[in-house]
């Protein structure tokens, strides 16, 4: 395979690496996303408060730490890590949370989308944070 050059630069090479750190980021935010919904709601089963305080704030991390284009890739593996855990390990709902609510509903777009926005108002804000913390490292404030 040819390599394409441009001014001195190797863009197989950093198109290489652009992709398998992406890969990375990918698999990371989906094993952290999984692991802290998986692990969360078998400890705590009706107490969801931890477990989106963690995946907003996973988010923020993972926002203020990737480029914005990795930011998007960590976004799409917090929220697949989330869906592996709901519908391939899904928590056992204990007896109590049964009698007290009833069986829980089939879930809808409405859920997915709700429960999507949270890791997603984490990586913006992160976003932000960089972008304006970049801004202020440049700037004579």
């Amino acid at each position: 395979m040819r390599r394409l050059t441009s001014t001195g630069m190797n863009i197989s090479g950093r198109t290489a690496a652009f992709w398998s750190s992406s890969w990375l980021v990918l698999a990371g935010a989906t094993l952290l996303s999984w692991a802290i919904l998986g692990i969360g709601f078998r400890i705590l089963y009706d107490s969801v408060i931890p477990e989106v305080v963690l995946v907003v704030l996973s988010g923020f991390v993972l926002g203020m730490t990737n480029r914005p284009t990795r930011a998007c890739t960590a976004l799409a593996g917090l929220v697949i890590g989330m869906v592996l855990s709901e519908k391939v390990f899904p928590a056992p709902v204990p007896a109590a949370h049964r009698a007290r609510y009833g069986p829980p509903h089939p879930p809808s777009w409405k859920d997915f989308a709700l429960i999507s926005a949270f890791p997603a108002l984490g990586i913006v804000v992160g976003a932000v944070v960089r972008v304006f913390g970049r801004l202020a490292v440049r700037s004579d404030w």
